[in-house]
């Protein structure tokens, strides 16, 4: 990683003088004198991820070496009210109970919520999902007494695709009951701490990548922002429980046992979705994951996929480049949990 030796023992030193880290062992003889293995201590700082969608809000807690160890999802209609944030702020609670050496190690509180976050304020400009305007974290943290922020779902959710995956580049492509994506670029070899928002482009109004917004019919279907055509009516999870009773798990039980309405939907849904990863490779040139509710259930499909987006390839004729995401349900919530630990280590 090009890190010299002086300043990996003094990062070291920075590290055990906090608490953070500790011996853990020794390393077998090359020759020299053996050198010792060192690790982070997990229960050393602690860090939770929020996930709010319309419907459910989902918590996560990870450790120091951003290993989730609590999860849980609470079905509880999204409302823009001092009564739901008495919900969070309970529901919190609840969730940290009794977590081992958790007095005053939490580092903070990501929120991933599905709408444009002004990354300069904090501020979240438009959530359409959530039916809301303009409106302060402060509204919706205001009962939490360690500092919480508020990130995209789809930025959340791709931070732990990225982090994992081998490629430089990736366009995380979130299939939820809406659709957005996140574009991160840049190698990942900082050695200590990676600044993930310098990693994702945003753009100049922080709606970049938003990939639901892409007009692949026009004049098709009326998306729920108002444009006719726009992926998000295609290729959302919707478009495939509304034929399941709203169940995208039934959707793919059926799918499998071989129900020809589910059938033809699939097939017309992996038409359209071609199109939209079509679209995203040939403007980022990068490695596609698909995530999300959909991405969930995509791995057995992905060479089908695969057979159809290489059609529509003006370059390689292949499409090496996609892939099942790693992540499923609780994605978002995790990747804001793991945004606020990157952000303290790179504060030492």
């Amino acid at each position: 990683m090009n890190i010299s030796r002086p300043t990996v023992l003094q990062a070291v030193r920075t590290l055990e003088n906090k608490g953070l880290a500790e011996e853990d062992g020794k390393f077998q003889s090359d020759g020299g004198r053996r050198a010792k293995a060192v690790r982070c201590i997990p229960n050393a700082k602690y860090a939770v991820g929020i996930d709010i969608t319309k419907n459910h809000v989902s918590l996560v807690v990870t450790d120091f070496t951003e290993k989730p160890i609590r999860q849980i999802r609470i079905a509880h209609p999204f409302e823009k009210s001092e009564e739901y944030r008495s919900f969070l702020h309970e529901e919190l609670e609840k969730f940290l109970k009794d977590l081992p050496n958790a007095e005053g190690n939490l580092l903070g509180i990501g929120i991933s919520v599905p709408g444009i976050i002004n990354e300069n304020n904090g501020y979240l400009l438009i959530s359409n999902v959530l039916g809301i305007g303009e409106m302060s974290q402060e509204e919706l943290t205001g009962k939490f007494s360690v500092k919480a922020i508020l990130i995209n779902d789809a930025n959340a959710a791709g931070i732990t695709e990225f982090l994992q995956d081998t490629a430089e580049s990736i366009f995380y492509l979130g299939l939820n009951n809406s659709v957005g994506g996140a574009f991160f670029k840049g190698t990942k070899d900082s050695g200590a701490g990676i600044n993930i928002m310098g990693r994702l482009f945003t753009g100049t109004h922080w709606h970049s990548a938003e990939a639901g917004h892409m007009v692949i019919h026009p004049g098709g279907k009326t998306c729920y922002c108002g444009k006719k055509g726009c992926a998000d009516p295609y290729v959302s999870a919707l478009t495939l429980s509304d034929h399941a009773d709203g169940n995208l798990e039934l959707f793919f039980q059926r799918l499998q046992e071989g129900d020809p309405e589910c059938g033809r939907v699939w097939e017309a849904y992996l038409d359209d979705l071609a199109i939209v990863v079509d679209n995203i490779y040939t403007l980022f040139d990068c490695r596609v994951v698909i995530g999300g509710y959909v991405g969930n259930h995509i791995a057995p499909y992905i060479g089908i996929l695969r057979d159809r987006v290489s059609s529509k390839n003006t370059f390689e004729k292949n499409a090496s480049y996609l892939y099942a995401g790693m992540f499923h349900q609780e994605a978002p919530a995790l990747g804001a949990s793991i945004h606020i630990i990157e952000q303290y280590i790179l504060s030492l």
